[in-house]
């Protein structure tokens, strides 16, 4: 059925490598359909073994079958040895969103009934099961190997239709471990058998019957009845594409019996094969290439893998995954042979893009070493030294020149690229390692890389090393927090991508390549926005079919759902990415990438668990990657704060960073902001954020995701200050202007924030609005995150509530809530803030519109003065006079009032012409009928009964003092 639905031929099912990419991606997504079209309706159970073994490809297929949604009944079962690490990517992804079981032994029960499986209930089975159990100390695989040894010297036999065991088995006689039983495997093998295996044994992967004719050197009868014989002990396994070793421990045991000239000749072999093949990919040219270098033919092997590595740096860029190891191995046979720079950098190249395009690693292990061989071979070396003497532009000329001749010299030479080529593997080079400190957020690499490109910027606007330069620079730019400008280059630069010959001498697949990556990053930085010009980006990038950037469009698409909140969006494409990533060979792209842009979205949306995972993440990969700590300390402080812990958060915000040098320092700066309005600070807190808003430039301000935490932050200070209409009036201008595009995060978090402003000057109907639009944003979107801040606001709108009909209540009969609010702060309760005793008065003084007052604290029967603002010096006058009427208070208290005010009182404190007034902070109830605190004011001062409640909160620090 999937053969006519293909219009495939059945030899098109077997299995086909890398090379054959389109026709077995056809055969992947028609596979892929099929099951989940059947899991809807029963449960399919894909069982892979030996998953360590698996091609990139199936491997990739598997673990994106594997994260499909759950209302697919599908199961994947793979088993993987864990003694083979590293692990492939695909492999890598299968095992990350896997639930993982370690296989332990097997008891003696378990072999049991593992070898009844294959006998039977057979005589003597109890005492055969015994000796096998020991032996292979319950490794389940060592037992079958000692059975299959046993039945291969006869001592367990079959006849008649049953299994016969023996009564008993000499075990000296058992291999002692599996080495030893291979060992006597390849023993029982005839000569010619075992010269065969060793011959095939410089093939890994699947070895075609031609290619077992053409390495063996035997005639036919000898060639089968080897084959037989290596399939019978089990060396080899049968497949429809020939045969393949059945564990990489015989094929390497095999491999290692080779004499020298036996194994040069074999090489040869092989690679006069894979050249000869119809369907000769590059990657099998590489590899024939490296087989003859091994074969001892050195001319035409080096010229092989030349042509090769100048194809994967010049043309096929994003398919070098497969072909790093045949280029390594090429590269340390041009080394050990002396190959001059010229000739080195056609492997050079590829390897360090390869970094880019596959593993990040090959950019540190090559990167560096290929953009100064290249340097030097193309001249721009020369070009720095000659500049001091001959100018820029005469020094570059003199210098271009006199490589270009140096090349022409060599130009009968296969293994060196022309000029003009090895010009364009420079500029890949240094655009594809830019990129990777790019995705690494290193600005200062990216520099070092962009640098190297200078110098020929004297040829002109025009010219494509110009063009090359600034796209590295732009690069770099786009680490900066300065995304308005950085977004105005890239705009730049599409429009000039976008008109025909707008740079001279760029190839038509390089075009494309840096039109795509120009479109990726405007559509990342669009991201930050509110408007959705983000998705038009990842459309074009789309409608560009190249291999890595519809993984691109697709990241461009999950961070512009993931900043509007729109989880289940989000959800999709990054599932999407990850499979791309995983097919693409590029997951370390996206896990470096990813996990530094989420701490945004986490931090907006105040997800402590997925921002958790996050600060793990970036934790690991910052030790491999120096240059991600800034990343890391931002995402644990922004955890840290939302944990509720923000005076931990200041040791981590802003660690050694320049303003503005790093993308998301503006947003660490909000976060900073955060902490100290959490810590009641919030004058450190408006001098942080106007600070920031000060270096920030108006067009920084439209990337709303990265700058609307500190504009927000500022506003809550401002509230906090007593600065409240100043407050709502900013917020709401903020609110306008960002209703248009109606995100979310935004205008949830802007109605939450008016919510508390609101609140702080008890305007019971204008919390409940807002509390309202909170919930009608934030609640539809499911997210487990916004849902509880819909939860706490709707507390908040309650308590505002009650606040206000206390303050319509008569004093007598109001429910004791100051008593309650002090009563948890005293004793620790969860949200305590802390602050001076100092900065508890100067709120106060600010909220009465006055400039001098006492805080005093109860200890212990003893009142003491914490703090002053203003007022006279005889503060033993003042506290005599606190004493005296608190000890009044005391003896008429109401046990239901928690609040004692001297101006209902006829007698005030007089000292030449000032009066004073004092407020009694009172505890009562049981044992914790106490005085806690007292406050003197000048006379005069209004502080209505909700607002008292709120000074109560803000004094916490002040009753933590009276407890010493």
């Amino acid at each position: 059925a999937l053969r006519d639905r293909l219009g495939l031929h059945a030899t098109d099912l077997a299995p086909m490598p890398a090379a054959h990419g389109e026709a077995r991606m056809r055969v992947q997504v028609a596979l892929r359909d099929w099951f989940l079209a059947v899991a809807r309706e029963r449960l399919v159970v894909i069982v892979a073994d030996d998953l360590e073994r698996f091609d990139d490809g199936s491997a990739a297929w598997l673990a994106a079958l594997g994260r499909e949604p759950r209302a697919r009944k599908v199961l994947v079962v793979a088993a993987l040895r864990n003694d083979r690490a590293p692990f492939g990517i695909a492999v890598q992804g299968l095992r990350q969103n896997a639930t993982r079981l370690e296989l332990g032994p097997l008891s003696p029960l378990e072999t049991s009934e593992l070898l009844r499986s294959v006998f039977g209930d057979v005589q003597h089975l109890t005492r055969f099961v015994d000796l096998l159990h020991q032996r292979a100390e319950g490794n389940p695989a060592h037992a079958m190997d000692l059975a299959e040894h046993l039945n291969r010297e006869h001592i367990v036999v079959f006849t008649e239709g049953a299994w016969v065991l023996p009564q008993t088995i000499d075990a000296g006689g058992l291999p002692a471990n599996r080495v030893d039983a291979e060992a006597a495997r390849l023993g029982r093998l005839l000569p010619h058998a075992r010269a065969l295996g060793q011959t095939l044994s410089v093939r890994e992967g699947p070895i075609p019957l031609d290619m077992c004719a053409m390495l063996a050197e035997l005639d036919r009868r000898l060639l089968f009845d080897g084959l037989e014989a290596l399939v019978r002990e089990g060396v080899l396994t049968g497949s429809p594409d020939g045969y393949r070793f059945s564990r990489e421990s015989l094929r390497a045991r095999l491999h290692a019996e080779l004499d020298e000239t036996r194994l040069r000749r074999a090489h040869r072999t092989l690679g006069e094969w894979l050249l000869a093949s119809p369907a000769l990919s590059e990657l099998d040219r590489l590899k024939a290439g490296v087989h003859l270098l091994r074969g001892g033919d050195d001319e035409r092997g080096s010229c092989t893998v030349a042509a090769a590595g100048k194809h994967y740096g010049l043309v096929e860029l994003a398919d070098l995954g497969p072909a790093v190891p045949a280029l390594e191995v090429a590269l340390e046979h041009f080394r050990a042979r002396g190959r001059t720079p010229h000739e080195l950098v056609t492997l050079l190249a590829p390897l360090a893009l390869a970094g880019y395009y596959a593993d990040r690693r090959l950019a540190t292990r090559y990167g560096e070493q290929a953009v100064s061989t290249l340097e030097t071979v193309v001249g721009l070396k020369r070009a720095r030294r000659l500049r001091p003497f001959l100018g820029r532009k005469l020094s570059l000329l003199a210098a271009l020149a006199t490589a270009a001749l140096s090349f022409a010299w060599r130009s009968r030479n296969p293994r060196v690229p022309t000029f003009r080529e090895a010009m364009l593997l420079l500029f890949n080079c240094v655009a594809a390692l830019t990129g990777v400190c790019t995705i690494c957020i290193d600005p200062w690499g990216g520099r070092k890389y962009a640098k190297v490109l200078e110098p020929m910027t004297a040829l002109g606007p025009d010219h494509v090393a110009t063009f090359m330069h600034r796209f590295c620079l732009n690069l770099v730019d786009t680490l900066s927090d300065r995304v308005g400008q950085a977004a105005t280059q890239w705009t730049e630069m599409i429009e000039r991508l976008d008109r025909p010959n707008a740079v001279r001498d760029l190839p038509e697949n390089v075009h494309a390549l840096y039109l795509a990556g120009a479109l990726y990053a405007r559509g990342v930085s669009e991201c930050w926005r509110d408007d959705s010009k983000a998705l038009d980006y990842a459309e074009r990038l789309e409608k560009l079919e190249l291999k890595l950037y519809d993984m691109s469009a697709d990241q461009v698409r999950m961070m512009y759902h993931a900043n509007r909140g729109d989880v289940a969006l989000f959800e999709r494409y990054r599932e999407r990415v990850e499979v791309h990533a995983i097919q693409r060979g590029t997951a370390w792209q996206v896990e470096t990438w990813t996990f530094s842009g989420l701490v945004t979205v986490y931090a907006r949306t105040r997800d402590a668990s997925r921002l958790k995972d996050c600060v793990e993440q970036l934790k690991r990969l910052a030790a491999e990657m120096p240059s991600l700590r800034f990343a890391y300390y931002r995402a644990f402080a922004a955890y840290l704060v939302i944990r509720g812990t923000p005076s931990e958060a200041l040791d981590y915000i802003g660690k050694d960073e320049a303003p503005f040098e790093l993308v998301g320092w503006t947003r660490g700066q909000g976060m900073r902001a955060s902490a100290y309005n959490a810590l009641g600070d919030a004058q450190r807190a408006k001098e942080t954020c106007e600070e920031t808003l000060r270096g920030a430039r108006p067009e920084d301000l439209e990337f709303c995701a990265l700058t609307i935490g500190v504009q927000v932050e500022l506003h809550r200070a401002e509230a906090a200050l007593g600065n409240v209409a100043f407050a709502e009036d900013g917020l709401r201008a903020l609110l306008a202007a960002h209703e248009p595009a109606a995100n979310l995060l935004t205008m949830g978090t802007l109605h939450e924030a008016l919510a508390e402003v609101a609140a702080l000057r008890a305007d019971v109907p204008a919390v409940a609005a807002h509390v309202a639009e909170v919930e009608r944003w934030f609640r539809p979107s499911r997210d487990p995150a916004l849902v509880a801040r819909c939860e706490r606001l709707a507390r908040l709108s309650s308590t505002s509530k009650q606040k206000d009909d206390d303050s319509r209540t008569p004093s007598s009969s109001r429910p004791p809530r100051l008593m309650t609010i002090v009563h948890r702060l005293r004793h620790g309760g969860d949200h305590t803030p802390s602050g001076s005793a100092e900065w508890a008065l100067k709120q106060l003084s600010e909220l009465t519109e006055t400039r001098e007052g006492y805080l005093f604290v109860a200890h212990e029967g003893e009142f003491r003065c914490v703090a002053r603002i203003g007022g006279i010096d005889n503060q033993s006058l003042v506290a005599r006079w606190v004493e005296e009427r608190v000890a009044a208070f005391e003896s008429e208290a109401d046990t239901e009032t928690c609040v004692a005010d001297s101006a209902e009182d006829p007698s005030r404190l007089e000292i030449g012409e000032r009066a004073y007034r004092l407020i009694i902070l009172h505890a009562p109830g049981g044992a914790d009928d106490e005085i806690v605190g007292a406050v003197v004011l000048p006379d005069g001062a209004t502080i209505p009964h909700p607002v008292l409640e709120g000074v109560a909160e803000r004094l916490a620090s002040v009753v933590e003092l009276a407890h010493g």
